[in-house]
């Protein structure tokens, strides 16, 4: 490295691979064996770098991590200590403004570079972005990705830490993870553990992106809003109907004068006295305001449509497609 950093000993044990690099630190068993013995023969050519985990007196390697692999195999087999008697190692200790240049290095080096929804690897891509190391598009164009779809991986990060790690033990796609990001705040955190771990583990990308979508229009509609329901208005009473109503209620109020009797009483001898041409005229006049409250529930029926299809069509435009109307024939 071109800066001189403090060179401190650590035991083998208490370093850890860190939770934020680009460079994959996998290899096969073959791959472990040769470089163990090629330490064993030649020591440590380059010291690995280390950045302060958050565990006092711990650390995370930040370059180096196959010369980790490669020592904490030979501490397995119980010769690290041939090598080197107290277990320890040296390294170079930077800090974390060093280790975001590092991975700006790795990004930019493209060698052996992740290119998957495993969360350190986002959280990578976000500490550069957020560092103002790279802007959005120069970060794209490294990492060879949209910068919608960076996007869209940086929203996983709100995923909460259980429930991201329950999807990364059930191997799910970052398609999946992607949608059931869109859920967090949406639905609870249990909710989001018990049903839709197990679904983005079990569903396509496309069936589980419909699936989320679903719940999204749900939760948007207020849980599937019911059409309105119009008003059920008991018919016009005739004159013939009235007037027995009326002779009842003129028998209640003779035989008992209490104040209620004499009220419904009253109000039948009014409706009594309307003419035939009056209650027609009341009777166009609510099937009227009927016929209006259906026209405008239709509206409101369609505008939400409307809106419905708009969203779809904005989504499959992120995702890159192109939607032209449909050419008649």
């Amino acid at each position: 490295m071109s800066k001189d950093y403090e060179v401190i000993n650590v035991p083998v044990a208490d370093i850890g691979f860190s939770e934020v690099a680009l460079r994959t630190h996998k290899m096969d068993a073959d791959d472990i064996v040769h470089l163990w013995s090629d330490i064993k023969q030649r020591g440590i050519l380059n010291l690995p770098s280390v950045v302060k985990a958050e565990e006092e007196g711990k650390y995370n390697v930040a370059d180096g991590a196959r010369r980790l692999t490669a020592l904490k195999y030979g501490e397995e087999l119980g010769e690290l200590t041939d090598i080197f008697p107290d277990g320890k190692i040296n390294v170079q200790l930077i800090t974390v403004e060093d280790n975001i240049d590092l991975l700006c290095n790795q990004l930019s080096g493209n060698v052996n570079v992740k290119q998957t929804g495993n969360r350190e690897y986002i959280n990578s891509l976000f500490l550069i972005v957020t560092s103002k190391k790279y802007s959005m598009s120069e970060l794209a164009e490294k990492a060879g990705m949209s910068e919608t779809y960076i996007e869209k991986l940086f929203s996983t990060l709100k995923i909460p830490e259980n429930v991201y790690n329950a999807l990364q033990e059930k191997d799910v796609g970052v398609g999946n993870i992607i949608s059931i990001a869109k859920l967090k705040g949406k639905v609870s955190d249990e909710e989001l553990m018990d049903t839709y771990v197990e679904l983005a583990a079990t569903e396509t990308t496309g069936e589980f992106a419909e699936t989320v979508q679903n719940k999204l229009d749900e939760i948007k509609e207020g849980k599937k809003r019911e059409e309105p329901k119009f008003e059920l208005v008991p018919k016009l009473l005739t004159r013939d109907e009235l007037e027995v109503l009326l002779i009842q209620a003129q028998t209640d109020f003779e035989a008992n004068g209490s104040p209620e009797n004499e009220v419904r009483y009253q109000v039948f001898k009014e409706i009594w006295q309307i003419d035939d041409v009056t209650a027609a005229e009341r009777q166009k006049d609510w099937e009227a305001k009927q016929e209006e409250k259906k026209r405008k529930a239709a509206e409101r029926k369609a505008k939400r449509e409307s809106a419905k299809l708009e969203d779809t069509i904005k989504d499959l435009e992120d995702q890159g497609f192109s939607v032209k109307p449909k050419e008649e024939k």
